[in-house]
């Protein structure tokens, strides 16, 4: 699994769409909290935007992330070779997305 997760990582540095999921999505989306804090400070408390924030961003960012990648392995056939090999599913799915989990989490 760890073998996986390290290639995985690599893979994830390399990739345009991941870092523009990772980097430009979350920073849209706070321009646009930030942008109508006003409007939202009516509705309920500025802490409650706050929660609402973070929670959106973190799982925006992990969804499409790990879409993204799920799609690109399946796409050039790196899923099925992963299948051939002694590894289960679950080891396979674990480490492909474990990268992704760790780096939604830290953020």
């Amino acid at each position: 699994m760890f073998p996986i997760a390290q290639g995985e990582l690599i893979q994830l540095l390399r990739n345009r769409a991941v870092l523009i999921n990772s980097l430009i999505v979350p920073v849209a989306v706070s321009i646009f909290f930030i942008s109508y804090r006003d409007t939202f400070s009516r509705i309920g408390s500025l802490g409650y935007v706050a929660a609402v924030l973070i929670f959106t961003i973190a799982a925006f960012g992990l969804y499409a992330t790990t879409v993204t990648t799920l799609a690109a392995r399946r796409q050039n056939l790196f899923l099925k070779r992963l299948r051939s090999t002694a590894a289960s599913d679950a080891t396979i799915l674990t480490g492909l997305v474990l990268p992704i989990s760790v780096i939604a989490t830290v953020r």
